[in-house]
């Protein structure tokens, strides 16, 4: 399982989102932060937090533009995926502004383990500062935390580098 994190200004999130990956009973074998030319102290945070994660990897996008969503995060998206070397079943698209419950790996993990034609799953989102869950369609996958069955997302082509990318 591979975890790819797109990071723009988003320093204040950083030592969150690290603790919560570190609290994980089901850990990713890499988990690859891509930096898209921060202005705050996105890549301090994360470099000083990476210190304790051997399975985190640090790369800073070269290329400059506006933040945007949509084709400008799968390029982000994409341009993690080629440090994910190796074999891997599953992969995971986690904002930088996730908290995650520590058993969020192992219960999306076990979803797919119920279920072998499920290929994409996520969580939900509570809304920030309260215990209330973010309303979405009960089949719709939330884009900040979408994981991956390897076939699925070799069936469907990987992600594509267009707006709406993530509702294909």
């Amino acid at each position: 399982h591979v975890v790819i994190t797109p990071v723009r200004d988003e320093g204040g999130f950083v030592p969150d989102l690290f603790r919560s990956m570190e609290s994980q009973t089901v850990r990713p074998s890499i988990w690859v932060l891509v930096d898209d030319y921060s202005k705050d102290n996105s890549v301090e945070a994360i470099e000083r937090e990476m210190k304790r994660i051997s399975w985190a990897v640090l790369i800073k996008n070269k290329n400059v533009g506006p933040r945007k969503r949509g084709a400008r995060i799968a390029s982000i998206f994409n341009l993690g995926l080629k440090a994910c070397k190796g074999d891997w079943g599953y992969i995971s698209k986690i904002d930088a502004d996730m908290v995650l419950p520590s058993d969020y790996f192992e219960r999306i993990m076990d979803e797919f383990g119920k279920d072998k034609s499920l290929g994409i799953a996520s969580g939900n989102c509570l809304i920030s500062g309260s215990e209330k869950l973010e309303y979405v369609e009960e089949c719709h996958t939330r884009g900040g935390l979408k994981t991956y069955r390897k076939e699925c997302f070799d069936e469907i082509g990987g992600i594509f580098e267009i707006d709406g990318w993530d509702g294909i």
